[in-house]
């Protein structure tokens, strides 16, 4: 049965960010006053789990190097997710945490560097109780990556390359319904994240 375009932005878990006032005193010191965030997205992640959705994360490289930028991996990481919105593994709808667009809205480690560690924790908190399925983006793994990849083996979680995941997929997207569900992905970035495409 064939997946409304509609149907698939619906299945796109919903963004929300943490106001940047907050980011340099939540880089000082560990300062639980402003975890609206978190419990928002676990809040969101717990109805997913209950729904029988198929929770998958997408694991991708995200800093810089001497071939890619951040920004570079940003929009990898967005162009690969819009490519599986709303698609359907085992006959589940599948769902997609993805770091770059979720994570750093909470908290953006370019303009606040010393946020880095929040981020991984509660990355490292999604792997262990929500046991979504990883997906790896490429053939390199990132020293972020690694720390997921190594998350996922010791939870005995599902790690699966990207091309090999979506070749598994029911009622994945049109090429054409990739190029619009990845500029509304594009679009819809938060302006502190969109500062990084200015560097």
């Amino acid at each position: 049965m064939k997946i409304s375009e509609t149907e698939r932005y619906r299945t796109i878990l919903p963004l929300v960010y943490r106001h940047p006032v907050f980011l340099p005193e939540r880089g000082r010191m560990a300062d639980e006053s402003n975890e609206y965030v978190e419990t928002f997205y676990e809040v969101i992640l717990d109805e997913v789990c209950k729904k029988g959705v198929f929770l998958t994360y997408l694991c991708a490289p995200l800093r810089s190097t001497h071939e890619r930028s951040a920004k570079d991996h940003i929009l990898d990481a967005l162009y690969h997710a819009s490519q599986i919105v709303g698609a359907e593994y085992n006959e589940k709808r599948i769902a997609i945490w993805i770091p770059h667009y979720h994570g750093l809205t909470m908290d953006n480690e370019f303009t606040h560097p010393g946020t880095r560690n929040f981020a991984k924790i509660f990355n490292g908190i999604i792997l262990r109780r929500y046991r979504p399925t990883l997906i790896q983006v490429g053939k390199q793994i990132s020293e972020g990556m690694k720390d997921e990849v190594d998350i996922a083996h010791s939870e005995k979680l599902d790690v699966i390359p990207f091309n090999e995941f979506k070749n598994r997929l029911q009622n994945i997207c049109s090429p054409e319904e990739v190029k619009r569900i990845y500029y509304w992905f594009v679009k819809s970035l938060p302006s502190e994240i969109l500062y990084l495409f200015s560097l």
